[in-house]
């Protein structure tokens, strides 16, 4: 009777130790394995297609965003002396005057 609860004890451990290295050998050799997912890619970049592809999404990706961003000031002259004023009407591009 005495030997019955720690063996007890060690099936319920074992029990849940079991799915545990379950996933830690699943990770190991899906997750963390990347010579595979390096093969596949240098198999990939060896065409001249889609090398040419990939950076033109890059480049499309990169630029597009700078042609989109405008700056509140942009286009306007400003004064030395007061960087937010308009030297022609003398009025900052936040609305107040500058006189």
């Amino acid at each position: 009777m005495a030997h019955r609860a720690p063996a007890a004890a060690l099936i319920v451990i074992g029990c849940l130790l079991v799915p545990l290295a379950s996933v830690g050998v699943w990770t190991r050799r899906e997750v963390l394995d990347t010579s595979s997912l390096k093969n596949l890619v240098d198999d990939l970049l060896a065409k001249q297609t889609v090398r040419t592809e990939l950076a033109d999404r890059i480049v499309r990706n990169l630029v597009a965003p700078a042609t989109r961003v405008r700056a509140p000031d942009c286009g306007q002259r400003r004064s030395l002396h007061r960087p937010d004023a308009d030297l022609q009407t003398g009025v900052s591009w936040r609305g107040r005057d500058t006189a």
